[in-house]
């Protein structure tokens, strides 16, 4: 069946929740992909979708919590 609105937004929900999890079992083991997700999380937060958005900051609020701060 082809993918509609709402599956497409479902799906970007259902990641963010399955990468919210994993941020959580590996405690800062992204650090190497998180330039990758943050401008994923940014797409995200630019959607007009207020749960998506939503989730999208309780992502990024995990991730600050887990990572330690990178250094420039």
């Amino acid at each position: 069946f082809p993918l509609t609105g709402w599956c497409v937004l479902w799906c970007r929900q259902a990641v963010l929740l399955m990468l919210r999890s994993l941020v959580h079992v590996l405690r800062g083991g992204l650090s190497t992909h998180l330039e990758v997700l943050m401008n994923d999380i940014k797409r995200c937060l630019q959607d007009k979708n207020q749960g998506l958005k939503l989730d999208a900051l309780s992502l990024t609020h995990t991730i600050l919590e887990s990572h330690p701060p990178v250094r420039a």
